[in-house]
């Protein structure tokens, strides 16, 4: 079958996508690396992330070299899933800890409180 120029077109969206999308998890890491201590889980899923963007971007060479053959395309989608899955818990995780960070500390028990002012 004959390639069209549409189809062209979405294929170098995809890329774009996936160079923005890659370049920027590369900055978060890289900003983790910088400003996060080592015993920091997010620093240690941001590596974990790295890897899944390096993996998918091979993947997707591999997709393109082997004719588009239907098991490495799915285990790019997959990667893919994986990739943005990954994303999502980062901000999950990021907004609790930040929710966390300046919720109002829950006030003292009453019997605590009575007991300190009953003297």
């Amino acid at each position: 079958p004959d390639v069209t120029a549409g189809q062209i077109w979405v294929q170098m969206a995809h890329r774009f996508g996936a160079l923005v999308i890659g370049g920027s998890i590369l900055a978060f890491w890289r900003f983790g690396r910088r400003k996060m201590d080592d015993k920091f889980p997010l620093r240690r899923l941001a590596s974990f992330w790295l890897l899944l963007v390096v993996f998918q971007i091979a993947l997707g060479a591999w997709t393109i070299w082997s004719n588009k053959a239907a098991d490495i395309a799915t285990a790019h989608v997959a990667t893919g899933a994986l990739t943005f899955v990954t994303g999502v818990a980062f901000v999950a995780l990021a907004w609790r800890r930040q929710h966390l960070a300046f919720a109002p500390q829950p006030a003292a028990r009453f019997s605590e409180f009575a007991g300190a002012n009953a003297s």
